[in-house]
């Protein structure tokens, strides 16, 4: 098992998160307003996690093909440690990480505080069935045309760009999460802790993305910080699901309640 350093002095100015929330439609303050973030007891506007994500993804697209010839990315899986602030200087790690019967890759990411981030991709040669998914909390669509697809990966910084990726198409699943939040609560709120994706099929173009969203369990109620969630979110492809993805979030109100 080998680590070595791929990408260092990457770091993300207040403009360029400012248009890509836009973009991935999170008005979250918590992203937006440094008055709000030191509220919340972050020293600044934290960095979107779908941004990390799209970062890591493209890492290990690139590495992955310099290693194997053929292989589907059927999970990827990311765990935030601790905040990457705006202008911060990011270091991401590739990780041959060998198992039996399985090809899976890590990339750890840090910055002068410590561990950022940890990600995992395994690779299949045929991807899974997806199961029975539980009834759905909430439902939404979003459209992702040409000019989304370009632009999420000209904000990343990124070269190669596939027609949609599973980082892009999940980030749908957040976004809806935020919609259900603004529906319930006049707000967009919430931070990410872990997201874990697994993918039903190669992604061709997709111009609009059905998402569900259903609880795994009830949630779990902290002293000051609100509620830990964990969501199951499936975006489909008209009805047929493209992928779906286990997430938990802190949120400061209880989103199970009817208006």
């Amino acid at each position: 098992m080998g680590s070595d350093p791929l990408i260092s002095n990457l770091s993300v100015s207040r403009e360029r998160m400012a248009k890509f929330g836009s973009l991935i439609h999170d008005e979250n303050l918590l992203h937006r307003s440094q008055e709000y973030a030191l509220r919340q007891g972050f020293r600044d506007t934290p960095v979107y996690a779908v941004f990390l994500e799209g970062i890591v993804e493209s890492i290990l697209r690139g590495e992955i093909g310099k290693r194997v010839e053929l292989g589907l990315i059927q999970t990827l899986d990311f765990a935030f440690k601790e905040p990457v602030y705006p202008d911060e200087e990011v270091t991401f790690s590739f990780i041959e990480d060998p198992q039996v019967g399985k090809t899976s890759y890590k990339i750890e990411a840090k910055t002068h505080q410590g561990q950022a981030l940890q990600a995992k991709a395994t690779l299949a040669e045929r991807l899974g069935q997806p199961e029975e998914f539980a009834s759905p909390l909430y439902e939404t669509t979003f459209s992702l045309d040409t000019h989304a697809r370009n632009q999420f990966y000209t904000l990343l910084g990124v070269e190669e760009r596939p027609f949609c990726s599973p980082v892009h198409i999940a980030s749908c699943i957040p976004a809806a999460l935020l919609r259900l939040a603004k529906e319930k609560t006049g707000f967009q709120e919430g931070v990410s802790r872990r997201i874990g994706i697994e993918v039903y099929q190669e992604i061709g173009a997709v111009d609009r993305i059905r998402t569900t969203l259903a609880l795994i369990g009830q949630p779990k109620s902290l002293r000051e910080q609100g509620y830990i969630y964990n969501l199951r979110g499936v975006c489909y492809d008209r009805e047929s699901p493209i992928l779906s993805a286990e997430m938990k979030v802190i949120h400061p109100q209880d989103l199970t309640k009817k208006v």
